[in-house]
């Protein structure tokens, strides 16, 4: 038995490099595969060897379920055509892949148009097109799915000479973000990888070392799609050889005047801007440590209703990822908090510090917490009672 048996993926791009080991792997997993590539060379213009076909007789050579495509992703009617593909051979589609890409290096005072536009229209539109494709079809289906997008250290941090593609592969990351949220009430999840490793697209950069084989990243895209992940979307992860991260924005604890009409001035910005930019990281971790601390120990107790907790029993272990664990027990009435796990927990609330701070704080809605993966719950109803009681 497979983690895929029975479910159908697309993977553009599949034709070699990152998107042929994954289309490898979903097929070694029982999946239905459509294997897409037109069959060009790196920059998009010229024909090459039909790569989808090649790669889709080797999963059936395997005793796999393929099937070859050749259309464009940056095209409308490319788009359709791929996701109906799945549709034709296979009933329908389960989970989508945006990995096709083209590389049109050149710095931004020598890039033409030309070359701007085909590497947006192939990374940034064809993830749109492909998406809105698959998840028209998904949201008929009515039985949920997955779509992983590819994006790039070059477009989260930039690169030199990659505008085009910097471009693109930032505006995948904040794209896959909207659609994970827009589609998180079809049971649709949507995430992003920025991988790193040897392929005919780094080829020429010797910062990329040759250790890090293509199939060092597939593992982490075949989890996103699985139903182990079914509470994780709308987020990027990063894969560099067999190294796995989460990349996720943070904000200096910055600077504001206390009178919230006033307007800062120039000089004022000027004089004030080291502290505007200090990142303060383990001083901003020790905040939100003591706060948390502060307000398990003692602001839950405070907020704490009684009448509303007289028939509750129950025990909550919080299990902060990057700090204490607090237990929260409430019985006959009465709350306690201490501090480490106690036994036989009848709900356990796990995430990072601030994460569960800004929870409790009503900062952020719990459910969407959980449903965005950024917490886990082992009993959300009986969390949900909890959080009644605080008033």
């Amino acid at each position: 038995m497979g983690h895929f048996d029975g479910k159908t993926v697309v993977v553009t791009g599949a034709g070699g490099g990152i998107g042929r080991c994954h289309a490898l792997a979903f097929a070694k997993e029982g999946a239905n595969v459509i294997v897409n590539d037109p069959g060009k060379t790196l920059d998009g213009r010229q024909p090459k060897a039909n790569a989808a076909n090649v790669v889709a007789e080797e999963i059936r050579q395997a005793g796999g379920n393929a099937i070859a495509d050749r259309h464009s992703v940056a095209e409308r009617s490319g788009a359709r055509a791929i996701i109906q593909a799945a549709i034709d051979a296979f009933g329908g589609i389960d989970i989508l892949v945006n990995n096709a890409g083209i590389l049109r290096d050149r710095t931004l005072a020598k890039m033409s148009d030309e070359e701007w536009d085909a590497v947006i229209g192939v990374h940034l539109r064809g993830t749109y097109l492909c998406t809105q494709e698959a998840c028209r079809q998904m949201i008929n289906q009515g039985r949920g799915g997955a779509i992983v997008n590819t994006s790039s250290t070059s477009g989260l941090f930039g690169n030199f000479g990659q505008g085009n593609y910097g471009a693109a592969k930032a505006g995948i990351a904040g794209f896959t973000k909207v659609a994970a949220l827009e589609m998180l009430k079809h049971r649709i999840r949507v995430n992003a990888i920025a991988p790193t490793a040897k392929t005919r697209m780094t080829e020429n950069l010797p910062q990329v070392s040759s250790a890090l084989l293509p199939e060092h990243i597939s593992p982490l895209v075949l989890y996103l799609a699985s139903d182990k992940a079914s509470g994780v979307t709308g987020r990027i992860f990063a894969a560099q050889g067999n190294h796995l991260q989460e990349f996720y924005y943070a904000t200096t604890p910055g600077l504001k005047k206390e009178d919230r009409a006033e307007l800062w001035t120039i000089d004022e910005i000027a004089e004030h801007w080291d502290a505007i930019t200090n990142r303060q990281t383990d001083h901003f971790a020790e905040s939100v440590l003591s706060d948390l601390e502060s307000l398990l120990t003692a602001g839950l107790p405070q907020k704490f209703n009684s009448a509303k907790a007289a028939d509750l029993n129950m025990t909550l272990y919080f299990h902060v990822k990057d700090g204490q664990d607090y237990t929260v027990i409430i019985k006959n009435g009465e709350m306690a908090v201490e501090k480490g796990r106690r036994n036989h927990p009848t709900s356990i609330i796990s995430g990072d510090a601030r994460t569960i701070l800004r929870t409790l704080q009503g900062k952020e809605n719990l459910p969407d917490a959980y449903r965005s993966g950024f917490i886990k719950i082992t009993n959300g109803k009986e969390v949900l009672q909890f959080q009644n009681t605080l008033t």
